[in-house]
């Protein structure tokens, strides 16, 4: 196993729907598409302005909806329980500026 850095999705979709927005609502306003909605259940990478849209819908900050952990995991393992964890990159010693 290599090392690898990830981001872990906290329980967002949860969140959403406990502060009112669900699935469909988030499509039907047209505050997230289907295609983001889909990458946060499946541990899939979203862009920052997804986080920012989320973050604004929750009124919280980032790290409030992720968490970044760098740590020996198995790089097929993607989701966890309800959390969702992204590969992001692996760690390369050789590519790392010193």
């Amino acid at each position: 196993m290599e090392a690898v850095t990830i981001i872990i999705y906290k329980d967002i979709l949860g969140k959403l729907k406990a502060a009112g927005y669900n699935t469909n609502r988030l499509r039907q306003e047209k505050r997230l598409p289907e295609s983001t909605i889909q990458a946060i259940r499946s541990g899939k990478p979203i862009t920052t302005k997804s986080i920012d849209t989320i973050c604004s819908l929750l009124d919280c900050k980032p790290g409030d909806i992720l968490d970044y952990v760098s740590e020996d995991l198995d790089p097929e393992l993607q989701i966890i329980g309800q959390t969702s964890k992204v590969k992001i990159a692996p760690k390369n010693p050789d590519t790392m500026d010193a």
